[in-house]
């Protein structure tokens, strides 16, 4: 699928549960860089009654589309410094990079060691199942969300915010 219907796709499993905005000017907030996200969400009440913590939080999309590894990459870093920006005065709670990067490898178990980091800088990662009509914010190997179960008991995956080192 090219980014388009990956959009397409995404959008048709979030519209019933965000409220969204689409293409969202921002600034990097390191120097002032200008940056654009995809998406940003705000999760409507039943998710809210759900658990859901009531604040927005960033997607961004890419097509795995055959280039890998270093697009993997890529997206990683875009969604970092994402996590470090401010869109129209909102700084989102977290970034997610949908689909998961696991599929931009040709090995799932090669992008790992990168998802266990992208969940230190905020930076998580949306899994729908389309079949079965339920999706799965996930840091790391921690489901945050799941829209068929609510919130996990790993509630703070992906919220805490680390700077520098950590224990």
């Amino acid at each position: 699928m090219n980014e388009e219907e990956i959009k397409d796709q995404f959008e048709h499993f979030v519209r019933p549960n965000f409220d969204i905005r689409l293409n969202v000017p921002g600034c990097f907030l390191v120097d002032s860089s200008k940056v654009v996200i995809d998406y940003l969400l705000f999760p409507k009440q039943h998710l809210i009654d759900k658990g859901f913590t009531p604040n927005w939080f960033g997607v961004e999309v890419k097509s795995p589309d055959g280039k890998g590894e270093k697009k993997a990459i890529r997206v990683a870093w875009q969604a970092i410094t994402y996590s470090q920006s401010e869109f129209d005065g909102v700084r989102p709670i977290f970034i997610l990079i949908y689909p998961a990067l696991h599929e931009f490898f040709s090995q799932p178990r090669e992008a790992y060691y990168l998802v266990c980091m992208l969940q230190k800088a905020n930076v998580g990662y949306f899994e729908i199942s389309p079949e079965k009509k339920t999706w799965k914010i996930k840091f790391g190997a921690n489901v945050h969300f799941s829209s068929y179960t609510g919130i996990s008991k790993t509630p703070n995956a992906g919220l805490k915010r680390h700077v520098g080192t950590w224990k």
